[in-house]
């Protein structure tokens, strides 16, 4: 590892790095605890929700784009949210 310049890792930490990366690239967490083969999205959401800060604000701009018809184009822009 070292002559490839990697970084000294744990086991559990490549355990978690599937689930962090699909989080992080958008896959809906229930889609992400099924492929974990778990029976709900609750105890994922526990472990994982650091990476999904954002998605509250995700949430916001959404419902407000349907109640006031804008798109939520310009609000990614100002708030600098990606994913959609």
């Amino acid at each position: 590892m070292e002559q490839a310049s990697l970084p000294i890792i744990r086991l559990d930490d490549l355990r978690h790095t599937g689930p962090t990366l699909a989080l992080a690239a958008g896959v809906p967490p229930k889609v992400v605890s099924e492929q974990l083969g778990r029976a709900s999205a609750t105890f994922t959401l526990d472990i994982y929700s650091h990476v999904l800060p954002h998605m509250q604000e995700e949430a916001a701009a959404k419902v407000e784009a349907v109640l006031t018809g804008r798109s939520i184009t310009r609000r990614i822009y100002r708030t600098g949210i990606k994913g959609w």
